[in-house]
Parts: structure tokens; C-alpha cells; sequence
């Protein structure tokens, strides 16, 4: 059984046809266990002559399972990860849809799936090329476990293997309730502040070795944040940003 912050036990048992991601936390012959499943459906964005997705799925798959492994949380409380991630014959209400975009079916996608109140940042994130996560509903901007989400992959996460594996590793971090940890003015973010737990991890000017920062590795901070989104049903926010209502996560500081 995992103890929170408070001294309380966490209980987390997200499963079947309303969770777009599966979670389940389990204590199993004296071992604690965090489960997590995701369904993904992937969409036919691409044009005719671009490249066949089929070949890049593992990739995809690869780079979710990545958050697989065995953690240390909570206070020195030991934990194992287990992802399973699958693919859907067709879209559903408990899938993940994965957009795979050329260049020319971009503004396509802003026009028949962005929300309006969204449209703009939208815009300026297609044409740095990045690929992103958000959730699916009109005038929708927040995170809850049981709101659709779904994934959408740039031309340039396609560079190579490397580049895909790592770029599906981080958009599953938004996916399941973490907010980006890199410094980025034009987002309004400026910056995480130099937690303890963290530090470690720091690269100069105000980066990290962190999956939610430069697609680095899966640390310790990132799982307890997971367990405190799906926990409280509220996104875990690394740094503030343009929406006033970001959440500094309680996992940050903790020593972990």
C-alpha cells in the first residue's frame, strides 16, 4: 500500500469504458504495483505519399512503455510500473487517438478538431513543429481522468526512430496528467524552480534531464506526480504558465 504526503493511503482504481487511460495502483504479495493500460486508435492524417505509419507503431508503443520500471516515491516507498499499450481496430470513447500530420494536412486538423478558444496557440505549435497532446472537447482546456485526449505527431517526430520513441514518451507524460518542464518564454513558461529532488537532474539554464523537459528518462518526481493527477483528478503543473489556473504539483520538493 502507498502512503501519500498526508500519512493517508492512496487508492487509485480508474478502469473500463469511461478512462481514455486504465490506471490501477495494487498491493500485491507485499509488492506495490502501478498498472497502467492505454488503447490507441490511429487516425489517418497523412497524405498519400507520406510515410506508412504501420512501420512506426512500435515505435510509438516503445516510447509509452518507457515509463515501465521500478520507482522509489513517496518518501522511500518502493513502487513498479507496468505499461501495456495496445492498438484499437477503431476510435472509441476509452482509446487514445494518435494523429500522425504532414505539412499539409495541419491546418486541415486546426479547422475540424481544435477547439476555437485554442486555435491560435494551436497554430503556433504547428508551425514549430511540435507535437502535442490536448483534450477533445469545445471549450475544454483542462485535465481530468475521464476527459478524451488524444496525440498528435509532427513531420519532424518522424526523423528517425530515436526522435519518435522519445517524442511518444513525453506527449504520454500529458496524456496522463503532467504538464512540461522546459523553459519556453513564448509559452509562457519560465522556468521549474530548483527543487531539491530535482537538482540533480539540472542541465544549465533552467533545464533538465527529464522526460516532461528534453524527453530524458522517467524519474521518481514524475511517477508520484501521475498517482497525484489520477488521485485528485487534477493536472500536476511543474512551473506556471499562461492559464491562471496551473497547479504546482505537491510532489515537487519532496526528496524523491
Amino acid at each position: 500500500m502507498i502512503i501519500g504526503f498526508d500519512g493517508q493511503p492512496i487508492s487509485i482504481d480508474k478502469k473500463g469504458m469511461f478512462y481514455p487511460v486504465s490506471m490501477e495502483l495494487c498491493e500485491k504479495e507485499g509488492r506495490n504495483y502501478l498498472n497502467i493500460s492505454i488503447r490507441s486508435f490511429f487516425a489517418a492524417a497523412m497524405d498519400n505519399d507520406s510515410i506508412d505509419i504501420v512501420e512506426w507503431k512500435e515505435c510509438i508503443f516503445k516510447g509509452f512503455s518507457e515509463w515501465a520500471g521500478e520507482y522509489t516515491v513517496f518518501g522511500g516507498q518502493q513502487l513498479t510500473v507496468n505499461v501495456t499499450a495496445i492498438e484499437a481496430d477503431s476510435p472509441s470513447i476509452d482509446t487514445i487517438p494518435i494523429l500522425c500530420l504532414s505539412e499539409t494536412k495541419a491546418k486541415e486538423f486546426i479547422a475540424q478538431y481544435t477547439p476555437a478558444n485554442q486555435q491560435d496557440e494551436i497554430e503556433k505549435i504547428l508551425l514549430a513543429q511540435r507535437s502535442f497532446s490536448t483534450t477533445m472537447i469545445e471549450g475544454v482546456v483542462s485535465w481530468s481522468s475521464i476527459l478524451p485526449r488524444y496525440i498528435v505527431l509532427m513531420p519532424s517526430a518522424f526523423d528517425s526512430e530515436y526522435t519518435l520513441q522519445r517524442t511518444a514518451k513525453h506527449e504520454f507524460g500529458h496524456i496522463l496528467g503532467l504538464g512540461d518542464s522546459y523553459r519556453d518564454s513564448s509559452l509562457g513558461y519560465q522556468g521549474v524552480g530548483m527543487y531539491q529532488d530535482i537538482l540533480p537532474y539540472h542541465m544549465g539554464h533552467g533545464n533538465f534531464n527529464m522526460v516532461m523537459d528534453n524527453c530524458g528518462p522517467v524519474r521518481n518526481n514524475d511517477i508520484e506526480m501521475v498517482i497525484l493527477a489520477f488521485f485528485t483528478n487534477q493536472f500536476q503543473d511543474f512551473q506556471s504558465h499562461k492559464n491562471a489556473t496551473a497547479h504546482i504539483s505537491n510532489a515537487l520538493g519532496r526528496g524523491d
